[in-house]
């Protein structure tokens, strides 16, 4: 390694740990950390999600044992049909998640025939307006046909245009 590679190396080991005073020798004495604690995989009762914990930590009824995430409350809402007052809104809004979970099925259905009926009433609607454009149309043509013909018949120059010619609309 470069002189630099070193320094760099130095200074970030540093950064982790002020204590680091570098490589000081083979010789120097390696001060001995305490072994890892030795971990149990166990099921945690209220979320049922596999946890390594620390044998010492264990209750003595394994299946009593509730992980750290649920002791803090995140997911407390399983356990309980409401949120206990005072409780985070979440644990609130999961608990009445939980609640209206029963009501999924007609909530369902519900908005099934809602969706149904406005897209009926949207149809419904539609047609009558495109019917009533129709008619106010065949109006127009009617009125400017009728002008047309009594300027033929008094033998004058008819110069109005239909009512469709708006632009590409001619007819």
């Amino acid at each position: 390694m470069s002189r630099r590679k070193d320094r760099e190396r130095f200074q970030r080991i540093k950064e982790q740990n002020p204590d680091y005073t570098g490589f000081r020798g083979a010789d120097t004495v390696v001060e001995e950390s305490a072994p890892p604690p030795v971990l149990e995989s166990i099921v945690c009762s209220v979320c049922q999600r596999r946890r390594n914990v620390p044998v010492d930590t264990l209750p003595e009824d394994r299946a009593e044992y509730v992980c750290l995430r649920c002791q803090d409350g995140l997911y407390q809402w399983r356990g309980f049909a409401t949120a206990v007052p005072g409780a985070p809104f979440v644990d609130t809004l999961l608990a009445a998640l939980k609640e209206a979970s029963g009501l999924t099925p007609w909530l369902i259905i519900f908005t099934y025939y809602l969706v149904e009926g406005l897209t009926v009433l949207a149809e419904r609607y539609l047609r009558s307006r495109y019917a009533k454009g129709r008619v106010d149309e065949r109006q127009q043509w009617i009125a400017w046909n009728q002008r047309r013909e009594e300027a033929m018949r008094e033998g004058r120059e008819f110069t109005e245009p239909p009512p469709a010619s708006d632009g590409d609309k001619a007819k």
